[in-house]
């Protein structure tokens, strides 16, 4: 399993808009282990079972597109 640094762009949340407004979405670091990848989305999970090796909590799930990097880590297993 790997662990991993994944850098990648948030989607961008706003309740109003106005002409020349500053467009920018927020850039996020996600640390942890991927759990799962398909061909749109990776899932990365923060927290894993010591106990129960196969189970994970705090899963964040990005879509590939938004991904600018991912960085293996050492300590994966």
């Amino acid at each position: 399993m790997r662990l991993v640094v994944v850098v990648w762009t948030d989607a961008c949340l706003r309740s109003d808009w106005s002409i020349g407004a500053e467009f920018s979405c927020a850039v996020m670091t996600t640390v942890g282990w991927l759990v799962a990848e398909d061909d749109d989305t990776i899932a990365v999970a923060a927290e894993k079972d010591t106990k129960n090796p196969t189970d994970f909590r705090g899963v964040t799930s990005i879509p590939k597109v938004n991904v600018l990097s991912i960085d293996d880590q050492k300590g994966g297993d």
